[in-house]
Formats: C-alpha cells, structure tokens, sequence
C-alpha cells in the first residue's frame, strides 16, 4: 500500500474511481491505517484513517467516502472509541440515505447498531443484533466477527454474560472454517472475561 501511494498521481489516477468504485489512494490509505493499527502502531493507524477520510472529502467521491467512513468506523471500534464510531456509523449511514447507496447501507446501519450497543443503551441490542442478520441477508460478513464482539462486551455490560458468550460462537466458529484471523485475539480475551463474569 505504500507502494501505492507513492506511485499515485491525483491528476492521472483520480477519474479512475469511477471506474473501480473507490479511488486507490483512499484505498491505500484506508488499509495501511489498519494494517499499521493492528501491528502496534494505533497513533500511525488512527492518524492515517484521518487521512484518508479527509482525502476522500476532498477528492470529492462520494463512494470513495463512503469507503473511509466505514472503515474508519470500524477502526474506532477496535481501539475502542465509542464516540468516533458513532459519529462515523452516523455519517456514513446519512451519506448512503442521502446517495441512495443501499447495498451499503446495511453495512452502514450494523456500524451505527453496534456503535450505539457499545455506548451501554441496552434496548439498542435487539437494533444492533437485527443489523447483524440484515447485513449477513446481502451475503456478506467481513465485519460480522467486530460486531459480535462489540455484542458480547455490551451484553456482558448490561450482565448477561450468557449471551455475550452466545455472540461470540459464531465469529469463533468461522475464524475456524475461514482461517481468517484479524480480530481472533480479541474475541477469545473477551470469551475469557465473560466465563470469569458468569454466576
């Protein structure tokens, strides 16, 4: 992704985003902000997220947007930063209203359903697991396993560790189908902090 960035050049690569959806330096960008975040590196992570939203602003490509929005959401829930999820799940689920981005939306809506679930208002967890199954509807599932944990942490604030754990099943049992393993440190730290908070 570097390599990327340092080979893009605005006035050559910029109109390509409309043929490939969302610009590569957003993309670059987006990436290695995740990439730095989840090799130990959260200020780097975090502050090319930034970046990247304000570039893609700035372009301007709504997609393009729409891509580091989601993202960036995503980012702040792993740190976690409860507010700028939401702020972001909130922008990005106005942005794809407003451009009638509806296959995106429902990507949009599990961000703000969790964001909302993790900052302890417990009648938002039905919202939050109905986004989940909404999302899964379209065929997709990349940031299914981030959600489930955000669940199970706000399940285990609102004390129902029981069905905390029941969140975790599933991005458990995929990680082993899968072999995908972003975020398979966090979800058996949280599996462990919810068998020590059962009766």
């Amino acid at each position: 992704f570097e390599r990327v960035l340092t080979l893009y050049d605005e006035a050559q690569h910029c109109r390509l985003a409309v043929a490939y959806v969302v610009d590569f330096r957003a993309i670059a960008l987006v990436f290695l902000a995740n990439i730095l975040f989840f090799l130990g590196y959260p200020d780097q992570g975090r502050a090319l997220s930034t970046e990247a939203l304000a570039y893609a602003r700035g372009i301007p490509h709504l997609p393009s947007v729409r891509f580091a929005l989601s993202w960036a959401c995503a980012l702040a829930s792993v740190v976690p930063d409860g507010d700028a999820a939401l702020a972001h799940a909130e922008a990005c689920v106005a942005l794809c209203v407003e451009q009638d981005f509806v296959g995106e939306l429902t990507e949009a809506a599990g961000h703000l359903a969790c964001a909302q679930a993790r900052l302890g208002a417990e009648d938002t967890l039905a919202a939050a697991v109905q986004a989940i199954a909404n999302y899964r509807a379209t065929g997709q599932e990349r940031v299914t396993p981030l959600w489930h944990a955000i669940l199970a942490e706000a399940y285990s604030a609102a004390g129902r560790p029981e069905e905390g754990l029941r969140q975790l099943e599933e991005p458990l049992g995929r990680i082993e189908r899968t072999r995908e393993g972003w975020i398979t440190a966090e979800l058996h730290r949280l599996k462990g902090e919810l068998l020590l908070a059962l009766p």
